[in-house]
């Protein structure tokens, strides 16, 4: 049963609260910061929302990478930005983002190995973000951002199967041969 439009209780109705984050983060923003903490400061700093040093950590202008793969700037300055969302797909996710400056755009979404980023069909770094993101350095302009996942694992798999379906075809034909050797 429902109440639309007029909030009536109604037998056997449980409480529901729903909560919203105000603090959401969109899926893909600009950031003017980079902090270079290793996995375990780094997992501190997101969890408390403070720095080492004790200044308070803001996902929204700042981000943590790793010190081992880090872009050689460390402070952006992306002016006016955008980061508009195109598509988001199984292994692949389009935006349209637009700087004044320099900028280090965090994608929300997973690192992991086999994501590649292209900014106009030129391939880039990916940098580990925030422990978990990726993030990628994105030139003053307007430009056409595409993350794809490429497995590896995808085309092993792919290519094994390819092998066993031959392997099948070609015993099916050895069969087929024999039986038309034996009748003749």
């Amino acid at each position: 049963q429902t109440d639309r439009g007029v909030d009536t209780d109604v037998e056997g109705e449980t409480n529901v609260t729903v909560f919203e984050n105000r603090r959401a983060l969109p899926r893909a923003w600009f950031i003017t910061d980079l902090a270079t903490l290793n996995d375990r400061d780094g997992i501190d700093v997101v969890r408390t929302s403070r720095l080492p040093d004790g200044r308070v950590f803001d996902p929204r202008t700042m981000a943590i990478v790793d010190p081992a793969n880090h872009p050689a700037t460390s402070h952006f300055s992306p002016g006016a930005s955008e980061a508009r969302v195109l598509r988001i797909g199984d292994g692949d996710i389009a935006l349209d983002v637009s700087t004044t400056g320099e900028g280090f755009l965090v994608l929300s979404e997973n690192a992991y190995p086999g994501w590649r980023a292209r900014i106009d069909g030129a391939e880039v770094p990916i940098y580990r973000t925030d422990i978990a993101l990726q993030g990628i350095v994105v030139p003053p302009g307007t430009h056409r951002v595409e993350f794809t996942m490429e497995s590896q694992t995808l085309r092993a798999g792919l290519a094994l199967s390819g092998v066993g379906v031959l392997a099948c075809i070609l015993l099916l034909a050895l069969r087929v041969r024999r039986r038309a050797t034996k009748t003749d």
